[in-house]
């Protein structure tokens, strides 16, 4: 039981780990960096609470195999967002942001999706 529980700990560390907490502390501008990692973390805190207060009605509605294969499918969106709306950065998009986001943070997103032809030849 432990050792499988240090497997399920550790695949937990390369997904949702660095979805919920590496990336976010790296890409938020400082000012804002602890609310919107709170936000963030809130977030999914929130779809699994949801998910635990909706298991057991949809598990009735429409049985356990199909409860199965609805949580695989909307992982498998969520993995797929995930990837699509995690913007790609490099060392020199960060030291970018940090430079821009020093008197206007509202260019945090325009900085994070625009690839410099430097990043390209890196990333």
């Amino acid at each position: 039981l432990v050792l499988i529980f240090g497997f399920q700990k550790t695949f937990d560390a390369f997904g949702p780990g660095a979805t919920t907490f590496i990336i976010p502390a790296e890409i938020f501008p400082s000012a804002v960096r602890a609310t919107c990692h709170g936000a963030s973390s809130a977030a999914g805190k929130l779809g699994a609470f949801i998910g635990m207060y909706m298991f057991p009605s949809v598990t009735s509605t429409i049985g356990t195999q199909n409860t199965f294969l609805l949580g695989g499918a909307l992982y498998s969106i969520g993995a797929l967002l995930t990837c699509v709306l995690t913007p790609c950065y490099t060392e020199a998009t960060l030291m970018r942001l940090r430079v821009a986001t020093r008197s206007d943070i509202t260019c945090t997103t325009k900085v994070l999706w625009k690839r410099a032809p430097h990043d390209l030849a890196v990333g």
